[in-house]
């Protein structure tokens, strides 16, 4: 049992070193000397690991090179040894009786492989920022942070946007500020403080450098904004597989997932609460005010094929302040006022690497599966309809509306050309988008609860048709001009994700069997 359990582990261990050496060689088809370099490999790496081939019965270890069918795990040898992409270690001893004359003959295989990874999200839009979208990360990201709203120009975001750091750059000025974050277990489960993160990005985008002004100066401002009890843990934000950690940390991620990830995470499940949301506002509405609440929040995550990421959920209510001219007959001046809560719970997708092909196969780049989950759409409120009485607005019925929708993508396969459809700073691609293009508040149906009649200039329904009639336009408009785009920015999609393709890494190995 003992000798057995020896032999396994210096066959692990001669397989994983030898797949590493595949590409040292220039390999002569069918590859007899690429097999013999690999056997000299693997005696040496049993060796150094304490065979001794010479000892009585034992024997130097054997090779067989291939490859791996990642679903199976199946090894198959290759005829010809220079397109192998795995390595299978044989290793043998003999077991000598204690008490009985005799032996036993042992042995051990361990397969090994190249194995193609990426890192990928599942959350935070990445595309272009206008005035609009600037003016929302402005007033939800900063709060996040613990600080006031922020002033950050759309360029500024945009640079973030279009930038990338690596998690070992980050380790480096994250260590320099004075954080004890030298090995990858400290740097994930450390807390740091929203400050100093961004201040660490800031100065490693410095450093490596390129055309990233803006975004360091969006990050000192952030940095300069962010509150003294604003802290996250680095590996709530980035999910690394395990044994992806040296892979994981020299990949660059992009500037702006890292960041508008870190600022919902150290917000934690706290209420973000914006009483006058600064966008153009929709004909007919006067205030639009946010409540917002990350359950969970997007996620960057990179290893192998079968890992998942699970998107960001969110409790978003969006409340605007209608005042809205209506037709109604008999009525001069008619307009419908009040607040209307719109209410959105949950959503997401969890998104699934179900492949990754490396250098010399057809279409490189990733493919991930994406499954959305449903997410509950309400709204509800009383409403007033006024009009011109004797000169004077006169509130002639109120009338209660609400409504329902339930929204749910379907599963959706995204494909991610290498490079062109990765997100910058590798490619020039954005984010693609799986299930509900918007969480659908323009499908939404709205129906009257009551209507409470102040005067008999017109009838009930009469006063219903107007309310609702008012109420088609506004919505529509809230979807295109406020929601869509704040969900989409803050990678907390109702009904669906924004699925980003951030890196591919085809030289890592893992222990097959």
């Amino acid at each position: 049992g003992v000798d057995k359990r020896n032999d396994h582990k210096m066959a692990d261990l001669a397989s994983l070193d030898a797949v590493r050496h595949l590409g040292d060689i220039s390999c002569v088809s069918p590859g007899s000397n690429l097999i013999s370099y690999i056997t000299t490999v693997v005696t040496q790496s049993a060796q150094r690991n304490g065979y001794d081939a010479s000892a009585h019965g034992n024997s130097v270890p054997s090779v067989r090179l291939g490859t791996v069918n990642m679903s199976t795990r199946a090894f198959t040898q290759s005829a010809d040894a220079c397109s192998a992409t795995a390595v299978e270690a044989t290793v043998g001893s003999v077991t000598s009786w204690r008490f009985v004359p005799g032996s036993q003959a042992a042995s051990a295989k361990a397969v090994s492989s190249k194995v193609g990874e990426a890192e990928f999200s599942v959350g935070s839009f990445i595309g272009t920022v206008d005035t609009t979208k600037s003016a929302l990360l402005n007033a939800v990201i900063p709060p996040m942070l613990g600080g006031p709203a922020g002033s950050i120009t759309a360029g500024g975001w945009s640079g973030l946007m279009s930038s990338g750091v690596s998690l070992s750059a980050l380790q480096t000025e994250l260590v320099n500020e004075g954080l004890d974050v030298g090995t990858t277990d400290k740097l994930m489960n450390t807390s740091i403080s929203s400050n100093k993160f961004m201040l660490a990005t800031a100065s490693a985008l410095g450093k490596q450098g390129g055309n990233n002004a803006a975004a360091i100066t969006a990050l000192n401002a952030l940095a300069a904004g962010a509150g003294g009890s604003s802290q996250f843990q680095l590996g709530k934000v980035v999910d690394i597989s395990q044994g992806d950690e040296t892979s994981a940390l020299a990949a660059s991620m992009n500037a702006f997932q890292l960041v508008t990830t870190a600022a919902e995470v150290a917000n934690g499940n706290n209420f973000i609460n914006i009483s006058n949301l600064a966008v153009t506002l929709p004909n007919g509405v006067t205030n639009i005010s946010v409540s917002l609440q990350a359950i969970s929040p997007p996620a960057i995550k990179f290893g192998p094929i079968g890992v998942t990421a699970h998107n960001g959920q969110v409790n978003l209510t969006v409340t605007p302040t209608l005042n809205k001219t209506v037709t109604v007959a008999g009525l001069v001046g008619a307009t419908v006022n009040g607040t209307l809560p719109i209410a959105m719970t949950a959503g997401g997708a969890d998104g699934t690497l179900t492949d990754v092909r490396c250098v010399g196969q057809p279409n490189q780049g990733i493919t991930i599966d994406a499954v959305p989950k449903a997410a509950t759409v309400t709204g509800s409120g009383t409403l007033a309809l006024k009009a011109n009485v004797l000169g004077l607005a006169t509130t002639i019925a109120n009338v209660g509306v609400s409504s329902s929708q339930q929204t749910a993508g379907s599963d959706t396969s995204l494909t991610f050309g290498y490079t062109s459809e990765f997100v910058p700073p590798i490619g020039t691609g954005t984010t693609k988008r799986a299930g509900s293009s918007t969480v659908g508040l323009s499908g939404s149906s709205y129906s009257t609860t009551n209507v409470q009649l102040l005067s008999g200039l017109v009838s009930s329904n009469a006063a219903a048709n107007g309310v609702l009639g008012a109420l088609d336009p506004v919505v529509t408009a809230l979807d295109s001009t406020v929601i869509s785009p704040l969900a989409q920015v803050l990678g907390l999609s109702i009904g669906g994700a924004d699925i980003g393709a951030m890196n591919m890494d085809c030289n890592a190995v893992q222990l097959i069997s």
